[in-house]
């Protein structure tokens, strides 16, 4: 329970009525048991032979099983070096004890384990005896899916960090407990622990604070990212918190939480978060965001053409949700936006993702970048292809490349993100019919005027393993085209 119920005013007004107990503080835990010895012997029986038929059930699952000594810990070491800079939710040095102990929530192991296959090599994940990338992601989902939603983990904070984590897997456009549905429930979680509240740390070591910050800022960046991004309404209200700010003394500099330009992006990305438009809605705020850029520190600034993941990466990654922001609420709150051409801001936004994605691309390090950034891929897409469209001959030259190069990365991302297939897909059909040629999805792109026509299939050669979505069915890789009228 938040700290504003009922229960909780009770305590702070009157006291707590279990300081006797062991664990006093921990009255929830009191609670529960004042339950179970309310009931009767046969109750108790009938209630451990349904724990033992579920623990048979996810036993059969799979959703114990672990990979070998050596694989696990070269997962960990991925995870730490390219996930956990943008999810910093727990203390590493304390998660990395009871994982050598043996006492890790094994709900959270598999939901890490997860986020290590979208990056590891995958020479790794054949040593584990993973087909694909895909198949090696989809499997660590279903463990930790399985015993989420078999209730077997019990502490709160361990479920608020593993959903906050599955909230990186979307299987596909039908999926029901996708990225919207996990973020729900991590917010619907965290702020009934009081995750929201700042009251609500005053008794938990500053380590445990410090996580307790990073979490819900790592959580409200997120859930503020992906409302704006896909048109809905947040699940955590700004007004509903009061969390001091992110700073970099959140991060302990004495444990591996990343270099100083890794914590620098989750300061920068909050205070970006924290000025997109929410309930106002004019171009009064439109302008609050722009200003963001004139914050930013020298080193985030300038962005060097030769990126490393400790040098540039985090940076790049913050100025490519920002030109994503303004693409999303230019269109939002101009009364008349200009959709085409050099007059346009959307232009120049889609024009600096495509230059920061060239430096990625050519620095070999984009596919190191997390689930946020595909909605800037989209978004300059969607920009590129309207200029093709409407824009003069010299406008559709540049959108026509830069739209291959999109899609190029995309064609790239389908192996680690499930949602690039779809989306990719569907972008193919937009592309049709944007251009007058609605010929069906799949099929061959026919048009009579052959030179006009912009291949934008990948010449990159396709992963060795095949991609599967659940089941049997193959997941096609399909053609995309874009025909000039």
């Amino acid at each position: 329970m938040g700290d504003s119920a009922n229960f909780k005013y009770v305590l702070h007004e009157v006291g707590d009525p279990f300081t006797s107990a062991r664990q006093s503080r921990f009255w929830g835990d009191n609670l529960q048991k004042s339950l179970l010895e309310r009931l009767d012997r046969s109750t108790h029986s009938t209630i451990q032979t349904l724990h033992a038929e579920e623990a048979d059930h996810l036993r059969n699952a799979g959703a114990f099983d672990l990979p070998r000594k050596d694989i696990s810990d070269a997962l960990l070491d991925v995870f730490l070096t390219l996930s956990f800079p943008a999810f910093p939710i727990f203390v590493w040095n304390d998660f990395m004890g009871k994982y050598r102990s043996g006492s890790v929530s094994l709900l959270l192991l598999n939901a890490v384990y997860m986020m290590a296959t979208f990056h590891c090599p995958e020479s790794l994940l054949y040593d584990a005896g993973l087909a694909s990338r895909y198949i090696a992601s989809l499997t660590f989902y279903r463990r930790a899916k399985a015993l989420y939603d078999a209730d077997y983990e019990s502490d709160g904070i361990s479920i608020v960090q593993t959903t906050l984590l599955l909230s990186n897997w979307w299987g596909g456009p039908m999926e029901q407990k996708d990225t919207w549905y996990w973020l729900g429930a991590a917010a619907g979680l965290a702020q009934s622990l009081g995750m929201h509240r700042s009251k609500s740390y005053d008794l938990l070591p500053t380590a445990s604070q410090r996580a307790w910050r990073r979490t819900w800022w790592v959580l409200y960046i997120n859930d503020i990212h992906h409302a704006a991004v896909y048109g809905r309404p947040p699940h955590i209200h700004s007004s509903f918190h009061d969390i001091s700010s992110l700073q970099e003394d959140d991060f302990d500099a004495s444990s591996p939480e990343g270099s100083a330009e890794s914590r620098l992006y989750l300061v920068h990305l909050a205070d970006l978060i924290s000025r997109e438009p929410n309930t106002e809605t004019n171009w009064t705020s439109y302008e609050k965001l722009l200003q963001w850029k004139n914050t930013l520190p020298v080193q985030f600034k300038n962005i060097p053409s030769q990126i490393t993941i400790e040098t540039g990466f985090w940076p790049a990654l913050i100025h490519l949700y920002y030109w994503d922001y303004k693409i999303v609420f230019y269109r939002m709150f101009s009364d008349t936006p200009i959709t085409a051409g050099l007059a346009s801001p959307l232009f120049d936004a889609a024009a600096q993702i495509s230059h920061l994605l060239e430096d990625l691309v050519t620095s070999g390090i984009l596919y190191n970048a997390p689930f946020l950034i595909l909605p800037a891929i989209f978004a300059s897409i969607i920009v590129h292809v309207t200029n093709i469209c409407k824009g003069d001959s010299n406008l559709r030259v540049i959108s026509e490349h830069r739209a291959r190069l999109a899609m190029h990365i995309l064609d790239r991302f389908q192996d680690t993100w499930p949602i690039a297939i779809w989306t990719r897909y569907l972008l193919d059909g937009l592309l049709r019919l944007s251009t007058g040629h609605g010929h069906g999805h799949g099929q061959p792109l026919e048009s009579d005027n052959r030179d006009a026509e912009i291949s934008l299939v990948s010449t990159a050669p396709a992963p060795a393993p095949a991609l599967y979505l659940p089941g049997t069915q193959k997941v096609p890789r399909f053609p995309m085209a874009i025909v000039i009228p």
